[in-house]
């Protein structure tokens, strides 16, 4: 309700089933890997001036916020929810020798 003013942009990977949920707000559909320079064009494009992005901790979607940085865009990052207190491998390896001792 606050951000009535303000024209809204969720990128997302696939195209979504439903229409966006609010009026002055519209998805667009894009793939990642992007780069730097596509990441200031597309913000220049739509005259950005606020980025949220979530905190997956994938290297690759670092760009949109070096992209920020660069352009002075204020940029405001949701940290990972909590992990639940499951059984956790670093590698594949690891993954089937827990599956062995299962």
């Amino acid at each position: 309700a606050q951000l009535s003013d303000c024209e809204l942009i969720l990128r997302v990977v696939d195209p979504q089933p439903e229409p966006f949920p609010l009026p002055n707000g519209r998805y667009l559909v894009a793939r990642p890997p992007f780069t730097l320079a596509s990441e200031k064009a597309l913000f220049a494009e739509l005259d950005i001036d606020f980025v949220v992005a979530k905190n997956s901790g994938a290297k690759g979607s670092y760009t949109k916020i070096l992209a920020s940085r660069e352009m002075d865009i204020t940029v405001l990052i949701i940290d990972r929810p909590e992990q639940p207190g499951a059984p956790r491998v670093a590698t594949v390896g690891d993954a089937l020798m827990w599956v062995e001792q299962l």
